[in-house]
């Protein structure tokens, strides 16, 4: 089984996140133009651009790199409050789980010793027990890196082992508080898909999550990776499982779940995807669609997925849109910038 190593790490959970949040909440962002108070006062909503959303994953970075766990804490309870709501700002808690992914195995030393300092300096942190698990997740697979499994040493795949046990370990040992957090079920499913365990324990944690943290739409991606073919899967069951997360939160996000998920899908998927799997182009634009009036969707990802299907009117209009922007293809060699401008090109 091939697989991306940061690809898993991150659990495909990369998504654009636009959304109208009350401005109080920016008083993380130093970027911001927006003095606190001053739209509360006046009774508006700041809209948060994909640009403030990635500040979010930026300042989580540094906050980790600083040492300073309680802005961590606080972003977090505050990112929760708006996942709890639903609606406005649900994705904002997302930010977390894009950059603690980014810490592996390198300076692996230095941040346990952080973790350790933060647990000590705030033992009923929401966040602790996910950031750690994050970190030993992220860690594992990057020393099992992304081929297939008869690729990798016996050497690489013991270590993998050890960092998931670890990873495991961190998650109970916040017992039910760190169940507060629904990044804690993003990571727990991950955690517990790589390590092997059945469709019962995984549904489990999922089924539990949903219930929990119905906004929360990470731990469908989660989910959804480990019903591919590469994890013993198959892609009926993969289509059967995003229809039904649309249903399930179509009415925060209209149909945007079917391309959020099959995007989500296709980094693992290296052949045809539209003849591979049970997607449909006709699905994915309405909700490519539907997503950009929401301010969900990212136009290169939409703009990839329409050349990808040779869909040249789609295709040419958003290069226009996109400019010196564009940025297609998502890490595949067989689909760039270039080659969909050429495609377009020939239909002319």
């Amino acid at each position: 089984m091939r697989l991306t190593s940061r690809a898993m790490a991150t659990m495909s959970f990369v998504a654009s996140c636009i959304a109208a949040l009350p401005a109080g909440a920016q008083w993380w962002n130093p970027q911001s133009p927006i003095a606190p108070g001053k739209w509360e006062a006046e009774s508006r909503t700041f809209v948060y651009t994909r640009n403030i959303y990635s500040s979010a994953v930026q300042v989580i970075i540094a906050a980790v790199q600083q040492g300073d766990f309680a802005k961590l804490d606080r972003m977090h309870d505050e990112f929760l409050k708006m996942t709890q709501a639903g609606g406005n700002g649900s994705r904002m808690i997302n930010a977390f789980q894009e950059a603690l992914s980014t810490f592996g195995k390198d300076h692996l030393e230095r941040q346990q010793a952080f973790l350790k300092a933060w647990h000590a300096g705030a033992p009923t942190s929401k966040l602790w027990p996910a950031a750690q698990a994050q970190m030993w997740f992220s860690a594992a697979w990057d020393e099992r890196g992304g081929g297939f499994a008869s690729e990798v040493s016996p050497e690489a795949m013991r270590l993998f082992g050890q960092d998931l046990e670890r990873a495991s370990q961190a998650l109970q040992e916040g017992g039910d508080a760190a169940r507060q957090s629904p990044l804690w079920y993003a990571v727990a499913i991950a955690v517990a898909g790589s390590r092997g365990e059945g469709s019962r324990s995984l549904d489990a944690l999922f089924e539990e999550g949903v219930k929990r943290f119905p906004h929360f739409t990470l731990q469908y991606n989660a989910r959804l990776i480990y019903l591919l073919p590469q994890w013993g899967g198959s892609y009926d069951r993969a289509d059967a499982f995003i229809r039904r997360a649309v249903m399930d939160t179509q009415a925060d996000d209209g149909t945007w779940m079917y391309a959020d998920l099959y995007a989500s899908a296709g980094r693992m998927v290296q052949g045809d995807f539209f003849r591979d799997t049970r997607a449909s182009w006709p699905l994915m634009r309405h909700a490519f669609e539907d997503a950009s009036a929401r301010g969900l969707a990212n136009p290169n990802t939409y703009a990839t997925y329409a050349c990808m299907a040779r869909d040249r009117e789609t295709t040419r209009r958003l290069l226009g849109e996109l400019g010196t922007y564009a940025n297609l293809g998502m890490g595949r060699d067989t689909f760039t910038t270039e080659s969909c401008r050429a495609m377009v090109e020939e239909g002319k």
